[in-house]
């Protein structure tokens, strides 16, 4: 069964309808207004949020994967922050799914460390992979970055003290270019590993309108401005 959230569909009827009697029966033309639902109907549309989204993913969609990394690199999403009923922070669905894959990754074939990193994420996602079959003695930390390009600098530096070079990288399909990037800036081969990359197809649905979508665009949007504020800072 398909769920589909009739809010944002029924308000935006109503508003296009209000918009077409205006026109209609007024003398009074409300431009801005209308070039606002406009852009509202742009943003939420599934079928363009899954167009725009092939300007960061389209490079690793079918491409062929050769896990020749000598470590997994793990970078850390988003995770819950304590309090009094939680033992730990429980990670975010970004979070959780990069770690199952990275296990998933480690298990593939003969063992090498995984090495998790961001300044919030890290311990949970360390408990995850042991959860998951990894040994800690194969689970390096880094704690300290920030943002993407500190995880590159950091783990960049502790692979490098450990001799290797080679990494395979796991993050989300549409973060992964810059994070690509910003690894190899740092003079390391960089084997892509995104999750969340998938075969777009069309049905009936995509036609309504959609949160879903206008989150999907938002995602897109701020990896193009981070893409281009790299580029100007010399991390890419």
């Amino acid at each position: 069964m398909t769920y589909v959230d009739p809010l944002l569909p029924v308000m935006l009827i109503l508003v296009i309808a209000s918009l077409v009697h205006t026109w209609r029966l007024s003398n009074y033309r409300p431009w801005l207004l209308s070039f606002s639902i406009a852009g509202v109907l742009i943003i939420s549309s599934p079928v363009l949020a899954a167009l725009f989204s092939q300007v960061l993913e389209s490079r690793y969609d079918k491409r062929h994967f050769n896990d020749t990394g000598k470590a997994i690199v793990v970078l850390g999403g988003a995770c819950e922050t304590f309090n009094p009923y939680h033992p730990f922070a429980p990670l975010g669905p970004d979070s959780y799914s990069r770690v199952v894959y990275a296990a998933w990754l480690y298990h593939s074939q003969a063992s090498r460390p995984v090495l998790v990193s961001g300044s919030k994420c890290t311990s949970p996602m360390a408990n995850l992979l042991e959860s998951e079959g990894v040994p800690s003695a194969d689970i390096l930390q880094e704690a300290n970055a920030r943002n993407t390009h500190e995880n590159a600098v950091y783990a960049s530096k502790m692979l490098r003290s450990e001799g290797i070079h080679t990494l395979t990288l796991v993050t989300d399909a549409k973060s992964m270019l810059r994070a690509e990037l910003c690894f190899r800036e740092e003079g390391l081969a960089v084997i892509p590993y995104p999750v969340g990359l998938g075969t777009w197809r069309f049905t009936a649905l995509e036609l309504v309108p959609s949160w879903q979508a206008m989150r999907t665009n938002s995602d897109t949007f701020h990896e193009l401005m981070g893409l281009l504020w790299y580029e100007q800072r010399g991390w890419i």
